[in-house]
């Protein structure tokens, strides 16, 4: 395959090392461009500890990494990855102080990058697609994308309106991981202005890699070695409030036939630990799994539990990657019926649906699955074929044009003729 186009990605979040979550579908992408010949360089801000960016790296398959830096000393970098933003803030309000250091840096280093790119991709509008929008070699190759986080921010600031459609104004196409999260940006704007900029709204799904999602060893051996005997119920991701972990815990209390695995980590860890053990709830906490031992905690349980839930403020999920990839396994799920994840899942077809913050629902759920193994292989089966439509593999041709390159067989990427 020839050499393609060099795409710039400007985002806020990027896995520092393999298993790292934060920004997984970034990551993601980024491969599935990649490996269609495309050169992948990728601006984020730099995380307080150092990353596994290194250009050898297995993992990254020869995208290239550039922290950008933006306090010393460098353990002061905590505005974003771990909990990530909203989360962080509402931890250690200090932290907005660097607000204008961190995109004056993600500025800095973009500017310095993107004179050998042929296209842009932001993530997040804010400060991502602002930053990315000055430095993109023409608005048609800039796709900028937006998730949830960023949305519900412009929805909560007074000047929101104003800063979205600054965001949005270099840019191509705009991008939202959900249909949901475009209805309520178009409420942002209004409207006249939505009216106006509709025509380059797209909805740009975030996808799988199905490869990584096969398992390596037998789920006995797997089920064998951690010990689970019982009824395992899997919760995956950054144990945060909007998560609802602790919905999960009260759903599975007096339920002994249950045991609780959790792949993740977060400030709220040790409150869900402590509650576990206050609620007789039987659970395992693993921290941050590679992908590979999240393929085979997906097929080692028996559901997969998605307790997500809307916030006073407002915010909620956009559409969690976790509920894509237990799609794309065959594995059964019960989810919350907030944010985007109805979009992808229909009670009853593909997986089961109840209302947030509902302990009870979310518990009777769980045992229909228990009672029913042929419901779960039904619902699994059923949902594998809304996963796998979501596969990078099957994507990368729609990202392709919305940044307005293509790529040549035999030779190198070129820019469609609406691009030249």
């Amino acid at each position: 395959m020839g050499q393609g186009a060099v795409i710039g990605v400007v985002t806020t979040s990027f896995p520092r090392h393999a298993a790292d979550p934060s920004g997984a579908f970034v990551l993601g992408l980024s491969l599935a461009l990649a490996a269609r010949g495309h050169r992948i360089e990728v601006v984020c801000p730099e995380p307080p500890e150092p990353a596994r960016w290194a250009k050898d790296e297995a993992w990254l398959a020869g995208i290239e990494v550039f922290g950008a830096p933006y306090a010393r000393p460098r353990r002061l970098e905590r505005l974003f990855f771990g909990a990530g933003v909203p989360d962080n803030l509402a931890r250690s309000p200090w932290l907005r102080a660097l607000v204008p250091g961190a995109v004056a840096g993600l500025a800095a280093m973009a500017a310095l990058r993107s004179r050998r790119w042929d296209a842009v991709m932001s993530h997040w509008l804010v400060p991502s697609s602002l930053v990315a929008g000055a430095l993109s070699p023409a608005p048609e190759r800039h796709l900028a994308v937006a998730h949830s986080s960023d949305v519900h921010l412009l929805r909560s600031l007074p000047s929101g309106r104003w800063l979205a459609v600054a965001a949005m104004a270099r840019a191509g196409r705009v991008g939202f991981v959900s249909r949901r999260l475009l209805e309520r940006t178009c409420e942002l704007l209004g409207p006249r202005l939505a009216a106006r900029m509709e025509k380059r709204f797209e909805v740009t799904p975030m996808g799988v890699d199905l490869a990584g999602l096969v398992p390596g060893r037998l789920r006995s051996v797997v089920r064998a070695r951690m010990g689970l005997a019982r009824f395992a119920v899997l919760a995956l991701g950054r144990l945060v409030p909007v998560k609802g972990m602790d919905v999960l815990v009260e759903a599975l209390a007096g339920r002994p036939g249950f045991e609780l695995v959790v792949a993740g980590d977060g400030p709220e860890r040790a409150r869900l630990e402590v509650l576990c053990r206050k609620r007789g709830v039987t659970a395992r906490f693993l921290g941050w799994v590679s992908p590979a031992e999240r393929a085979e905690l997906l097929h080692a349980c028996d559901a997969v539990a998605l307790p997500s839930r809307p916030l006073p403020d407002g915010r909620e999920e956009g559409l969690p990657l976790t509920a894509v990839e237990t799609l794309a396994a065959g594995r059964p799920l019960v989810a919350s019926i907030t944010g985007a994840i109805p979009e992808i899942v229909t009670h009853g077809t593909n997986g089961l649906l109840v209302p947030p913050d509902d302990p009870a629902a979310l518990g009777q759920a769980l045992e229909t699955l228990r009672a029913d193994p042929a419901l779960a292989v039904r619902l699994g089966f059923a949902g594998a074929k809304t996963g796998r439509a979501r596969s990078w593999e099957r994507l990368a041709d729609r990202y392709e044009a919305l940044l307005n390159i293509q790529r040549n067989p035999g030779g190198p990427a070129t820019k469609t003729k609406t691009g030249e």
